[in-house]
């Protein structure tokens, strides 16, 4: 099937048809419960308190402040989006944070949408439906387009982006002397905007590098008789790249024609390139070595389709190679190539940055769902002994969980007892357990009916129905699980008694962060990070109401001794003990340290 075959007229009802499903599986899926969902650490404060204040008119558009002090380490997308959304969202009568949870959700189905559409121009319509539905049903993905971050919105218009590359690159190879300036009016901004969302350098790493390396690698495709000077004017090079840079740089420029030079340098010299570096999150060890991290994210995080990855790899090489296709021609197919350079160039790069997060991979999730999406189909249309291969990868990767998954969980059993880790400085996170244990019985269960309908001859409903049990329990998960996680956290019932508590006096945060607390009591509160601060913070502050964490109460003597407790009070696993000066006690504040709370992503 032609890879063009999604713009013919035949093709558009079906298009239309598979967009308002995805959208409606994506939408139910990812956006149930929204409305319950809590503000949480360990950023969401700091996106969500500088976008209320734009949204109610206490501060101006165009510098972010959070905690009273400007907050430009991030570009201004996000805080426009969410301010936009909270008043759109209010005038039709939702709180809130359902309205800036808007912003996200829409940004992952931008991705969705635009990994379907990828699918049908690489393949075919069956091909793009099953990316879509395997980037919808991805643990990660789900679980961050539901977050008031920059991420799902950088994902998003990367995603469409590399769609509107696409489309661009076919309509040139049909029409030899047109230039698609429809396409590449989206493909330019849409770079923009993903600059605006997290910065001009991940847009480099995650669409301008493997393209440039894709149309280098093919240049005998494209260039035929004309150089190169005469393909970047049919890409529309003189006006997309401004158009580009100019979206994507005005912020800067605006905040440096304001007087903010200093951030503007600070964003561009430590944001990225320190952060690059690891200077600024201090990684070094196992954590900074090339690659080595991101293994371990992708393992944890692309669930439950990273058990599907490696099979994957091996399929893809398994194709049958005609001679007449050694040489590059515009009718070659450029599914492999453009994928390859798509996943595997922003990888790299990203794995020699010193500074590695989970979040810094989610741009390359919509790819890697149009692989496994291209790969599935595949072996759709495979003819020889499907049935058997189907069987024998899935004895596999059944074996390899059923053997894994006992020995990770003695070896998680023995880590507390044995102080590994304490040692470590490691904490199971439960809903991730939660959501992998679900998704496990998912898998087993859809193994087994997929099995049985490949043997009995029914590829459709078998390449489906595994999509939609694990859409169906991502569902059950946002509906039972994850509430009963977040009532466990208490996140606002916390905070409404540390209000009550406090009054109007001034607040202390010691021993843990206080971004949660700007947002939920609304007004500035000092965090402690050295004990030069102790001062200014408590004692020369009568009446101040400090808030320690038990880690730093349990180990401060000379705290407790002068200061008088008013309550203790649990945020999650947490305790934090809630205390007063103690006028007829004195103390020394360098009798103790503070533990520096970690930067933020």
């Amino acid at each position: 099937m032609q890879p063009n075959e999604s713009t013919t007229s035949a093709g558009r009802s079906p298009a239309l048809s598979g967009a308002f499903l995805l959208a409606a599986i994506y939408l139910l899926t990812v956006g149930w419960n929204l409305w319950h969902q809590p503000i949480e650490n360990p950023d969401e404060p700091n996106y969500a308190a500088p976008a209320r204040d734009m949204a109610d008119g206490r501060t101006d558009w165009l510098v972010p402040v959070f905690n009273d002090q400007p907050r430009t380490v991030k570009p201004i997308l996000v805080y426009w989006s969410l301010a936009s959304a909270a008043r759109l969202g209010q005038a039709i009568g939702l709180d809130i944070v359902t309205s800036f949870r808007m912003v996200p959700l829409l940004a992952g189905l931008l991705a969705v949408l635009s990994v379907y559409g990828l699918g049908r121009r690489l393949l075919n319509h069956r091909s793009g439906l099953v990316a879509a539905l395997i980037l919808t049903t991805t643990h990660y993905f789900h679980e961050i387009t539901r977050e008031l971050i920059t991420d799902p919105l950088l994902t998003g218009f990367l995603a469409f982006g590399w769609y509107c590359f696409v489309c661009a690159v076919q309509q040139l190879e049909r029409e030899p002397d047109g230039t698609p300036f429809v396409p590449l009016a989206g493909f330019y901004v849409s770079l923009g905007l993903a600059a605006m969302s997290k910065g001009p350098v991940l847009v480099a790493v995650f669409a301008v590098a493997p393209i440039a390396v894709y149309l280098i690698w093919q240049r005998r495709r494209y260039l035929h008789d004309q150089g190169w000077g005469r393909l970047l004017k049919r890409a529309g090079m003189a006006w997309g790249l401004p158009l580009s840079l100019l979206l994507g740089f005005l912020w800067f420029i605006l905040l440096w024609a304001e007087g903010y030079g200093e951030a503007v340098k600070q964003f561009f010299i430590e944001q990225n390139f320190q952060r690059a570096a690891g200077g600024l999150d201090k990684n070094t060890g196992l954590r900074a070595w090339p690659f080595v991290s991101y293994f371990g994210y992708l393992a944890g995080h692309f669930v439950p389709w990273i058990l599907l990855l490696i099979p994957a790899a091996a399929w893809s090489m398994l194709r049958k190679r005609d001679p007449q296709e050694e040489n590059a021609k515009p009718s070659r197919p450029m599914t492999g190539p453009l994928l390859c350079c798509a996943i595997l160039v922003p990888f790299c790069l990203m794995g020699l940055a010193a500074s590695k997060r989970a979040l810094y991979l989610l741009p390359l999730y919509p790819l890697l769902a149009v692989w496994l999406g291209c790969v599935w189909e595949r072996l759709y249309l495979e003819r020889e002994d499907v049935a058997n291969g189907w069987t024998k990868a899935w004895t596999v990767l059944l074996g390899i969980v059923a053997f894994a998954g006992p020995l990770a969980a003695a070896a998680l059993a023995l880590s507390e007892p044995l102080g590994i880790q304490k040692k470590a400085h490691f904490e199971l996170a439960r809903h991730e357990v939660a959501f992998a244990g679900v998704m496990a019985i998912g898998l087993f269960i859809a193994a087994i009916l997929m099995l049985r309908d490949l043997t009995e001859g029914r590829r459709s409903r078998a390449s489906l129905q595994i999509l939609l049990l694990v859409a169906a329990l991502g569902l059950t998960y946002e509906g039972i699980l994850n509430p009963a996680l977040w009532r466990r956290r208490n996140q606002p019932e916390f905070y409404s008694v540390v209000a009550a508590t406090a009054g109007e006096r001034p607040m202390v945060w010691l021993g843990g962060t206080a971004d949660a607390a700007v947002w939920y009591l609304r007004r500035p509160v000092q965090r402690l990070l050295t004990k030069d601060q102790i001062p200014d913070g408590f004692l020369e502050k009568p009446g101040a109401l400090m808030v320690i964490r038990d880690k730093e109460w349990g180990r401060l003597p000379a705290l407790r001794e002068a200061s008088r407790e008013l309550r203790t009070l649990s945020l999650g696993d947490t305790v934090y003990h809630l205390v007063e000066r103690n006028p007829t006690r004195t103390f020394d504040p360098a009798a103790f340290a503070v533990t520096p709370s970690s930067t933020s992503r």
